[in-house]
């Protein structure tokens, strides 16, 4: 068996896919503070399901929740004491944040603030 898949059944062991994902971008980043849509489209996951999980992991400590004007972000939480556990963790089962490759998006695939594919230039579509 593979140290990559140890680890990636290590952490599904440990976390829920919601969990593990917010865990391995808040704590691969621990200096940065994301707001809920930023945390839902990054980890390409439910409004839902992420709104349920910041709220507990803030309420442990885990998180720190932030409100500027009318954004609430999360961070990663220094004083957890968990944290330095929390981001090796991240870090072992995700890679580490500097390292992992940018989500490439094609020029003509981005998505307008509507919720609709823009196709570009495509003109034809097969189905």
């Amino acid at each position: 068996m593979s140290t990559s898949s140890t680890t990636s059944n290590f952490s599904a062991a440990l976390f829920g896919q919601t969990r593990r994902a917010l865990l391995a971008l808040l704590y691969g980043h621990p200096d940065e503070a994301y707001y809920l849509r930023q945390l839902v489209r990054a980890g390409g996951l439910g409004l839902g399901a992420v709104q349920r999980e910041v709220k507990r992991l803030a309420e442990a400590g885990i998180l720190r929740r932030t409100v500027r004007g009318h954004q609430v972000y999360y961070q990663a939480n220094p004083e957890c004491p968990v944290f330095a556990e929390l981001k090796g963790l991240a870090v072992k089962t995700a890679g580490p944040a500097d390292t992992r490759p940018a989500p490439v998006v094609p020029e003509g695939m981005k998505r307008p603030r509507s919720g609709k594919a823009n196709l570009g230039d495509l003109s034809t579509v097969m189905l």
